[in-house]
């Protein structure tokens, strides 16, 4: 595989070599080989792959590595450093499993933030990344048309004595959870997700890849995917759905896409009007999203409030400098805070709200100095990213695993690619 580039008014071509085109695989299936693990749910097999290899590239080939700029391995490093000071201050300390959990977090950010960004060939990775999807997206349609036909549902997933489905407790707990939430909430397709918010947050990053593409396209994939993400019927990937596409429709500068541009200027205005004067009480994404707030515990009181809740609870010290990274389950626990919100995992939360409270007021001032470097690059597809990622870690309790590591590899590796050279 060739792409050309251009240095000043010199072209040459660079060969897709091979170490970039298995950094870009495995970026692209890292997150779904950690569905699973080897007899537990403690390490993924994308882990025992993907750590490794992102270590001997480091050790053999570290002439690539040079200065290391402000990126997001910084900010966690940082973070850690600076949240010492309030594990200090604070009453309660670490335990053995927090300093587990952020050597686990060391390797994993390190690999997606530092090193796979140097290998990462985008065109490669992308190209990989769509058939994947594509796949997965199938695969849920699948679900939805047995459904549909039969009224019985078919999980994806697998049940193995070595092979063991991570974050849900088993297969067996999956399975009965599974059909016990259908009785509460409907049938949810999710592939081999283990729930349609993972799913979208895997495929929701592709969509805005895919949107930014300057090959001429007919957006039929896009609007394939689109169909798919709302037919989880995941709030979250409405959410995302529309970031994607109205990013797109503010940012692309194509000239080619006008008459497809003013369509969806149609639609999206019909949309606004319906949701203004329209009956929208029977909307499943409209009740999922009024139930923020309500009194009782919900998944979105959970993930988008009880971690506020839990932070305004804690000393002004550990509001500053935070409980620990890695520490919030301990801490909560430990010092005895409750909210009307628990329920299940003590330490649920989104993704911005446990970078509060794990790294304080200055943790969150870090993030926000590494947004701003994103921000900055006025580059559509990582404006795109940031605001995606945003709202992925405000909603959903998910920072540092091999899914968000697809966004911070992808933007990383914008850096790395703008100081070798200018894409054509």
């Amino acid at each position: 595989m060739e792409k050309t580039i251009s240095i000043h008014s010199s072209e040459i071509r660079i060969r897709t070599s091979r170490p970039e085109k298995i950094v870009s695989l495995l970026l692209a299936i890292w997150p779904l080989l950690n569905i699973y693990g080897f007899a537990g749910d403690t390490i993924g097999i994308g882990d025992i792959i993907v750590l490794p290899t992102a270590l001997f590239l480091f050790v053999t080939r570290i002439s690539r590595f040079g200065k290391l700029n402000y990126n997001y391995f910084s900010f966690f490093i940082l973070t850690v450093i600076t949240s010492l000071i309030g594990v200090l201050f604070g009453q309660v300390g670490f335990i053995s499993q927090t300093v587990l959990s952020i050597i686990k977090d060391f390797f994993y950010i390190f690999s997606f933030s530092v090193v796979i960004p140097k290998f990462l060939n985008m065109d490669f990775f992308i190209g990989v990344y769509k058939k994947i999807v594509t796949i997965l997206c199938f695969l849920l349609l699948f679900q939805v048309c047995i459904y549909t036909l039969t009224k019985n549902p078919v999980p994806l997933v697998f049940n193995n004595p070595i092979i063991y489905l991570r974050d849900v407790g088993g297969y067996s707990d999956y399975i009965s959870n599974w059909y016990h939430n259908i009785g509460y909430y409907g049938f949810k397709p999710s592939a081999i997700f283990s729930e349609p918010a993972k799913f979208v947050q895997y495929v929701s990053p592709c969509l805005i890849l895919s949107l930014f593409e300057e090959k001429r396209k007919n957006y039929i994939f896009e609007i394939f995917l689109t169909v798919c993400m709302v037919l989880t019927t995941s709030a979250n990937g409405v959410v995302y759905v529309a970031i994607a596409w109205l990013m797109w429709f503010l940012l692309d500068k194509s000239k080619r896409n006008i008459i497809f541009k003013g369509i969806f200027l149609l639609v999206l205005s019909g949309a606004v009007l319906f949701l203004i004067f329209g009956d929208t009480s029977n909307i499943w994404f409209i009740e999922r999203f009024s139930e923020i707030g309500a009194d009782g515990i919900n998944s979105g009181n959970q993930r988008i409030l009880r971690g506020w809740i839990i932070f305004g609870q804690i000393p002004f010290a550990n509001k500053l400098f935070g409980v620990g990274v890695d520490n919030a389950t301990y801490y909560i626990e430990s010092a005895g805070i409750t909210t009307d919100f628990d329920g299940g995992y003590i330490g649920y939360m989104s993704g911005l709200s446990q970078i509060f409270v794990t790294g304080g007021i200055l943790g969150g001032m870090l993030l926000l100095f590494l947004l701003f470097k994103y921000f900055r690059t006025k580059d559509s597809k990582v404006i795109s990213l940031t605001i995606l990622l945003i709202a992925i870690i405000f909603a959903s309790s998910i920072i540092n695993d091999p899914t968000f590591g697809i966004i911070i590899a992808v933007i990383e590796s914008y850096f790395v690619q703008k100081g070798r050279y200018i894409v054509k």
